[in-house]
């Protein structure tokens, strides 16, 4: 079973693939390398901060590296300021340290004392600002807790320059967690993912031990961890040298001035590509047959000489996700490689790890993996390997608060798209080629709702106005939800909401068509979505009036809680608690004010917009318009009347006892004296109906009004969230009309 992406593509579209399979092969026939990642600010930071003796004389190695980061430093004093507050800080101490140890020899790139003074002193008071709202327990970053503590010893030894910050105990503590987990044998013995950071320590390790654990010149093919080793290492290595000449070449031949955070990354970039197109429409025999056979050739080469695993490079690592998807492409293209490789070497006990020494699993390369194993000719052979992929996946999204979260990538939607995939695959699978061992409750209960929920999170989150997904209006997002939707489609179970699915898919494309020439530096501030020891993209953001708004209903909820205490207060000195003597207002002024405020509800929707305006770009309100904003209010405050009446209804004879204000007290309801509780009780019952008489008339005016100014699927949106919170409020309602649940104080 293939996604129905690209069901209809036309002549244009093969063109536009083979042209970007020629490209990969073109450059893999070169230089028998490939390398397609984009610049980064801190390799090239480490990379501009080598120095060799030539003919007696040190010079600097690299001299456009350190010009390429004296042009990208930002007016506020940072690199990379518009990035999460962790990328920006780590950026920033590496060219500061560039910085300064280039202070002397300024001159060389026309800079005066001034200038690089300035320069500095702006830098140092940007990480001032980032360091004292940094939450270290927050990060998740490759070994942000070994760089920075070394960046931050460098600093104080070489220039006397140090911060204090409030999470720094907090950092140092992390610091030597990890740091007593590092073996020697992880260092000096064998090749690690440790060798993807040798910057984190310098000054804690031998570096001319390291010489024999090079891969083709370089470390992890890192160019920091490279450019560390080389100015670290007591004897000049030249095939470091020649390693980081190679990468600086490369960038220079096509376009980019600084070097990527990977190079080369020949099997990743080869692999993802082809499953890419394979797996969402492209048919391999209508795609260029030399490009395709000179990458599978390369594929299973690499394959036979690393004993069935690879890594992203030749010679690299091996790791979990790039043997799963060159697996799954020699699958399409034909071949029938083993799997056992791949299960001998990464299988645990609930899970496939990506690395051999990974702490924390990671969702997306466990999809890779499913597909793969779903992908042999016998998968019923790999039984319990898959039931435990696919435990691990559902228990995942059973166990997350809020959308899916991976180690390697920032938007959830990255692993929702390969969620479905892996899934919807199974299902397929499972009607072919029967799992007799499989769970029941797995495969008919915890799948299906898992790929349903994931299709109702994927349509909510599509922004209103523009059709894409993702903060910034990601075309790379967008790709990955529309990848999703059409795998999920497919599914006989989402026949209900198929035609809503279809048009999500239409409105997502036409976006993409609509930025097809956007500049490029516009759209590459959006993609920067993959996480390594520095990532770039954008925090999930309500709107400033969602937020204000917010704020102003948390208050209110707060200021509720003292007038509540005052009220019961003075109730308590009554000698009869039948009435209450001295309200401060009337009974219909309460309930819309005081009572409703001190019981949440208000306070709690006001959160919930801001989880939903969170699904756009963080400039747009969840709610447009003044005038659907002003009915989503009535609503929402129907809403909370009723749930007020419901919990006074249920805590009445507690109320009592405790001299609590309830709405019975009041006046109002005093009437003919003497009436019993339950006549009280139907009193509240005749205004929660006339409640719920108003909140039927706002939500079908907010329907219409909403969909004769944004459409059919907005009307339906908007009043949909509006009935969650209802239905949600509901099941309390009912629960107070049968048994009062507050703990008595």
């Amino acid at each position: 079973m293939t996604s129905t992406t690209t069901s209809s593509l036309d002549t244009d579209w093969y063109s536009e693939a083979n042209v970007l399979l020629k490209k990969i092969v073109d450059q893999y026939d070169e230089d028998h390398e490939l390398g397609t990642l984009n610049s980064s600010i801190y390799d090239t930071a480490w990379v501009s901060m080598i120095d060799k003796s030539i003919n007696g004389v040190r010079q600097w190695l690299f001299p456009d590296a350190f010009q390429f980061i004296l042009d990208c430093q930002s007016s506020i004093g940072g690199w990379q300021v518009d990035c999460p507050s962790i990328d920006g800080i780590v950026n920033t101490l590496v060219c500061l340290l560039s910085l300064k140890r280039h202070q002397s020899t300024i001159h060389l790139w026309k800079e005066s004392q001034d200038s690089i003074v300035h320069r500095i002193d702006t830098a140092i008071a940007f990480l001032n600002s980032q360091l004292n709202d940094w939450e270290v327990m927050k990060t998740e970053r490759v070994a942000f807790e070994l760089i920075i503590p070394t960046l931050f010893d460098l600093l104080e030894k070489e220039f006397g320059i140090t911060f204090k910050f409030r999470d720094c105990a907090a950092l140092l503590a992390l610091n030597h967690k990890k740091m007593s987990m590092i073996k020697d044998s992880m260092i000096y013995e064998t090749q690690s993912s440790c060798h993807h950071t040798l910057e984190a320590f310098i000054g804690k390790i031998n570096f001319d031990r390291l010489v024999n654990l090079k891969c083709q010149g370089s470390f992890m093919a890192s160019p920091s961890s490279t450019a560390a080793y080389l100015m670290n290492a007591s004897v000049w290595d030249e095939e470091a040298e020649q390693y980081l000449r190679r990468v600086t070449s490369h960038c220079e031949k096509y376009g980019n001035r600084g070097v990527p955070t990977f190079w080369p990354t020949t099997i990743f970039a080869s692999s993802w590509v082809i499953c890419n197109l394979l797996e969402n429409g492209f048919e391999a025999n209508k795609l260029d047959k030399y490009c395709l056979d000179r990458i599978k050739d390369m594929l299973k080469r690499v394959l036979t000489v690393q004993d069935g695993i690879v890594g992203f490079a030749e010679h690299q690592l091996p790791d979990a996700d790039d043997t799963a998807k060159s697996l799954t492409v020699l699958h399409y293209l034909g071949d029938s490689p083993s799997v056992q490789p791949l299960i001998t070497n990464f299988e645990v006990d609930t899970h496939f790890r990506c690395y051999l020494e990974e702490r924390n699993p990671s969702i997306s390369a466990n999809c890779n993996v499913l597909i793969s194993l779903l992908h042999v000719s016998t998968p019923e052979q790999y039984t319990d390997q898959i039931e435990k992929v696919v435990t691990f996946i559902c228990d995942k999204w059973w166990t997350n608060d809020g959308m899916l979260t991976d180690k390697w990538h920032l938007s959830w939607l990255y692993p929702a798209m390969l969620v479905s995939q892996g899934l919807t695959l199974l299902l397929y699978r499972h009607d072919d080629i029967p799992f007799p061992s499989l769970p029941d409750n797995l495969i008919k209960d915890k799948v299906p709702i898992v790929l349903f929920q994931l299709i109702v999170r994927i349509l909510q989150s599509q922004s209103v106005e523009t059709g894409s997904w993702g903060e910034n209006g990601s075309r790379q997002e967008t790709s990955y939800a529309i990848i999703a939707l059409a795998n999920l489609a497919s599914l006989p179970f989402v026949e209900s909401i198929r035609a809503q699915i279809d048009v999500a898919i239409a409105r997502g494309r036409a976006y993409l068509q609509s930025t097809s020439h956007t500049n490029s530096t516009e759209v590459e501030s959006k993609e920067l979505l993959w996480i390594d020891k520095i990532v770039y993209g954008s925090e999930l953001t309500a709107s400033k009036t969602d937020q204000d708004q917010l704020q102003l209903e948390l208050k209110s909820f707060i200021l509720a809680n003292f007038k509540q205490c005052e009220d019961s207060i003075r109730l308590e000195a009554q000698t009869s608690i039948i009435t209450f003597d001295t309200p401060r207002s009337s009974y219909f002024r309460w309930i819309h004010t005081t009572a409703i405020d001190h019981f949440s509800t208000p306070c709690i929707f006001a959160f919930l917009t801001c989880l939903l305006s969170n699904t756009h770009d963080g400039k747009a309100d969840f709610f447009p318009t003044s005038e659907i904003k002003y009915i989503v209010r009535d609503c929402i405050s129907h809403i909370s009347i009723k749930s007020r009446i419901y919990n006074d209804y249920g805590s009445l004879r507690r109320d009592r006892e405790e001299k609590n204000l309830n709405s019975v007290f009041f006046p109002e309801f005093e009437g003919q004296l003497n009436k019993t509780d339950t006549e009280l009780k139907e009193e509240l019952m005749h205004i929660d109906e006339y409640e719920s008489k108003c909140l039927d008339v706002s939500m079908m005016e907010l329907r219409r009004i909403a969909t004769q100014k944004f459409g059919t699927s907005m009307g339906n949106r908007l009043y949909e969230v509006i009935k969650l919170y209802y239905n949600s409020n509901t099941i309390y309602q009912q629960i107070y009309a049968l048994k009062d649940i507050v703990t008595r104080s």
